[in-house]
């Protein structure tokens, strides 16, 4: 089978045109891409940004509260219980001079028990109240917050940086295919 130079050439130059024109369409196409993923990258930088200040703007306000908080309740914590003290201490004063040994003998199994549930709700309140009020777990989820936000940001530039270095293999890759097919079809 004998094939004309002109054809081979006619058939060069037409798979040529076809890839340039979808290489045009394509490179149009990543260039509106990748203008689109800078710019909402950016955006997300920015909405990032106002939320780690918002976090650290809340952060310095919660810890200054919860310190004025800490001292306020630990006084009135030491002043209630320094009250209560005094009352059952003035009560049982009251009790044991005006009462005979007999009677208080008899009263004592239920003066032990007034005095275990006075010590117990003396304990147990300030520490139920501190464990809701002075929740550790809140700064605990802060943190992981911004954590997360910066592994974002790492991974999000990171995924850029490797973006823009494929698109770079691609454009270098389409110069030498462009370079290949001009050789080609001026037929050197």
């Amino acid at each position: 089978m004998n094939v004309n130079k002109d054809e081979v050439r006619n058939a060069y130059k037409t798979i040529f045109d076809l890839f340039t024109k979808n290489a045009k369409d394509t490179t149009e196409d990543d260039h509106t891409f990748r203008k689109k993923t800078t710019e909402e990258i950016s955006k997300r930088d920015a909405e990032y940004s106002k939320l780690l200040q918002h976090f650290v703007k809340m952060t310095k306000l919660r810890n200054g509260l919860r310190e004025f908080f800490k001292w306020l309740f630990y006084l009135l914590v030491i002043s209630s219980t320094a009250v209560l003290t005094i009352i059952v201490y003035k009560l049982f004063d009251r009790i044991m001079s005006s009462a005979d040994t007999e009677q208080i003998l008899e009263s004592l199994p239920l003066l032990i028990t007034a005095m275990v549930g006075f010590v117990s709700t003396i304990i147990a309140i300030p520490v139920t109240i501190t464990k809701y009020l002075f929740n550790t777990d809140e700064d605990k989820n802060i943190t992981q917050i911004i954590l997360h936000t910066q592994e974002h940001d790492t991974s999000g530039r990171q995924w850029a940086m490797d973006f823009k270095k494929l698109i770079q293999k691609i454009e270098q890759t389409s110069d030498k295919d462009k370079e290949t097919m001009s050789r080609a079809q001026s037929g050197t």
